[in-house]
């Protein structure tokens, strides 16, 4: 309890006698029991410092035991790893600076920590032989790559005691970290560790601040931000466009403070049937693109307002989305199963693929995997490999009915979210249990947090949020 000092506990354990003397006398017919006071000084619970020899002396008088506790390491685990880890060990008792974390959290900066430094280091060798990559388990060709071979593997266990073992725990809460933090070194893997650790803890009511509030004119169908929204620097900067069931593009410009800034709203017209997705993109992420019932996907020039192209599909058109290095490919997928790659400074097609399921109702584009393409029909999930024109990659129904938007995680790639009317679902490919799966009221839309794996869902008038974690 790092909020309590060793003085407020003292105080506390020093009034349990009186209090429960009290409440016993007020009960009536009972003989008065004497209260005698605990022998405790002020400084009972002050705790010293740690050295590194005091702890080692600890540790190694322990009696030997093969039992793990919740981080899955045992005592002759811990023994054979303190060379490597004491010092580390040592600091996080005597750091102030950790009190912010809770016990399970230092259990599984404890973990991470030891795991992430014999992947480094190699040392101890009895832990580092029990650590292999998905490709060194499965005894993959080197000429064969998945996109899941440089996670480690996470041994089939079936007691639960086999689960909170080290080589089961460990992997699988290293998987599910940050892409990036695996890589850093040990020195800052740990600093990198605590903060996105205290980032998770962070739940409760969501906090929100009201910007402004923009009135459409019709029933809005959907939403895309531009990368020109700025809420850190001054000026501040809101653009973003809605597509109304009038057939009509707005793209709102909002610039200045909170209150008394400017707001412009800027028409886009063009369709001539309903606007089913929209998408900011482009060499400078100035193009806007949109795609509808007619039969049509157009290009508009966000900065000045104007339509650049016009491109005819053979259905209607469901999706659109660019891809996220190369900034003239867009995707476009069209209710027929079929998705097509445009270079939008030719306007001709690149490519196409076919899912061979008709009634698609949402497609994304990964933006961590630029060869995986998602798509939703009705109550299935497809996933296709753009450089394997010949079959989806996996296929799979996640909604009983009604499936209508898709979309990959920002921040782990094997995440795919989907939401039909009355349902969210989250799907980890390679993986048959969902992380997630709600059943809401009405469900407008859903989108990924860019930077934290937080999902979002419109429903009811609410926003809902989700923290998914990789399974």
């Amino acid at each position: 309890m790092p909020t309590i000092s060793a003085d407020d506990l003292n105080t506390y354990f020093v009034s349990v006698g009186p209090r429960v003397t009290g409440e016993i006398a007020g009960l009536g017919d009972v003989p008065e029991v004497a209260c005698r006071l605990p022998r405790v000084g002020a400084c009972a619970l002050q705790l010293s410092p740690l050295s590194l020899g005091e702890l080692r002396a600890i540790v190694f008088g322990l009696s030997s035991s093969s039992a793990c506790g919740d981080d899955g390491i045992s005592i002759h685990m811990f023994r054979m790893s303190f060379n490597s880890i004491g010092s580390m060990t040592t600091h996080l008792i005597c750091c102030r600076r950790l009190e912010w974390l809770s016990a399970d959290q230092l259990v599984s900066y404890h973990t991470l920590s030891l795991l992430h430094k014999v992947r480094r280091s190699g040392e101890p060798e009895e832990l580092a032989a029990g650590l292999a990559t998905v490709a060194e388990a499965r005894g993959r060709d080197r000429d064969v790559v998945t996109r899941q071979d440089h996670l480690l593997h996470v041994p089939r266990c079936r007691t639960e005691m086999g689960r909170r073992r080290f080589q089961c725990r460990g992997p699988a809460a290293y998987n599910a970290l940050p892409p990036d933090l695996p890589r850093l070194p040990p020195h800052l893997f740990g600093c990198r560790l605590r903060r996105h650790l205290r980032e998770d803890s962070e739940t409760g009511k969501l906090q929100h601040v009201s910007l402004h509030e923009f009135h459409h004119d019709s029933r809005v169908r959907c939403l895309a931000w531009s990368g020109e929204t700025n809420l850190a620097e001054v000026p501040r900067c809101l653009k973003f466009a809605a597509a109304g069931a009038d057939h009509c593009v707005r793209v709102y410009v909002h610039t200045g403070p909170t209150e008394g800034g400017s707001l412009e709203v800027h028409p886009l017209v063009g369709h001539t049937d309903y606007i089913n997705d929209l998408s900011f993109g482009g060499p400078d992420g100035d193009t806007l693109a949109s795609v509808g019932d007619d039969l049509t996907c157009r290009l508009w020039n966000a900065a000045d307002f104007t339509p650049l192209a016009c491109i005819a599909s053979d259905g209607p058109c469901m999706s659109v989305c660019w891809h996220a290095e190369e900034q003239y490919q867009l995707l476009v997928a069209a209710a027929s199963g079929t998705v097509t790659f445009y270079n939008t400074e030719t306007r001709a097609p690149v490519s196409a693929l076919h899912t061979g399921v008709t009634g698609l109702a949402g497609a994304d584009w990964s933006p961590l995997d630029s060869l995986r393409v998602a798509t939703v029909h009705d109550s299935r999930l497809v996933t296709l490999d753009v450089s394997r024109l010949s079959k989806p990659e996996t296929d799979q129904e996640v909604h009983h009915g009604g499936g209508q938007k898709v979309r990959f995680s920002r921040t782990a790639k094997q995440h795919v979210a989907t939401c039909s009317l009355t349902q969210v679902k989250v799907t980890q490919l390679g993986v048959h249990q969902a992380p997630l799966a709600e059943d809401l009221m009405a469900v407008g839309g859903i989108s990924w947090h860019s930077v934290l794996p937080y999902l979002l869902a419109g429903s009811d008038r609410k926003l809902v949020v989700w923290r998914v974690a990789l399974i």
